[in-house]
């Protein structure tokens, strides 16, 4: 007797393989950093030196986790460094220099000296920045921030400001010079904390929201509304302070 055996069909999934942005030029997408030294993308994080960092446990170049609720996490542009300094940045006030691995403004009477990511492909409306910092002088009241919407031309943005010296920690608007307005504020114990010791500072602003972070520092949670401006770009700030920025980062939605 035969015996008529079913055929079975083995059917191969079928799948786009993933596109390797390695090399290509900034910005970048979600997994890939931009070299400032070579302006090309590099899979995951920078390390301190600008070369790729190596993944994170997950293989997906992971960094601490963000200390915002519901952060913005597409990566636009990111530098350890700032080794593009000259090229893709452009500065107000203060006096701007990199010194190592880091950028550092130097004047301590300079009460709006802001360096901004002077990008031509892209105007941030909302967007997410975070950055290390550290004092390297700084009184009572002087404040060491970073800064989003900036528009440099007519001298206004926001900016989240960290005191060290005293534990001030605000959310404020710029109009014109004026800085005035602040939109969310309180004061945080800096019990055992020295006032040049770094801190990794992040600020996002959705829509009118905005929303600043400090890691490491009980209660450094800061969430104000403010609708004045709708979009600039991103920066680092010093208020009367002089102090070291390094491992910044942009992110959009």
């Amino acid at each position: 007797m035969t015996v008529v055996r079913p055929l079975v069909l083995a059917l191969a999934a079928c799948s786009v393989p993933d596109i390797d942005y390695t090399g290509k030029q900034c910005p970048c997408p979600a997994g890939y950093a931009c070299d400032d030294s070579t302006h090309t993308c590099v899979r995951g994080a920078l390390a301190p030196d600008g070369a790729a960092a190596p993944d994170g446990p997950n293989g997906d170049g992971a960094q601490e986790a963000s200390c915002l609720p519901s952060p913005l996490t597409t990566l636009h542009y990111s530098t350890a460094t700032f080794a593009d300094f000259s090229p893709m940045w452009s500065s107000t006030g203060g006096i701007w220099q990199t010194a190592g691995a880091e950028l550092q403004e130097t004047s301590t009477v300079s009460q709006l000296a802001v360096a901004y990511h002077a990008d031509p492909a892209i105007t941030y409306a909302d967007a997410r920045v975070v950055g290390t910092m550290h004092a390297i002088s700084a009184g009572p009241g002087d404040a060491i921030e970073l800064a989003l919407r900036v528009d440099a031309m007519n001298v206004h943005m926001y900016h989240c400001n960290w005191e060290p010296a005293d534990g001030g920690f605000l959310i404020q608007r710029t109009d014109n010079v004026n800085t005035t307005p602040v939109i969310q504020m309180t004061t945080l114990a800096i019990t055992g904390r020295s006032v040049d010791d770094p801190v990794i500072m992040e600020f996002q602003v959705s829509g009118d929201v905005f929303t600043c972070c400090l890691h490491g520092i009980p209660g450094a949670m800061l969430t104000g509304t403010d609708g004045t401006y709708t979009d600039g770009s991103i920066g680092v700030k010093t208020y009367e302070a002089s102090a070291g920025f390094s491992n910044f980062q942009g992110y959009i939605p």
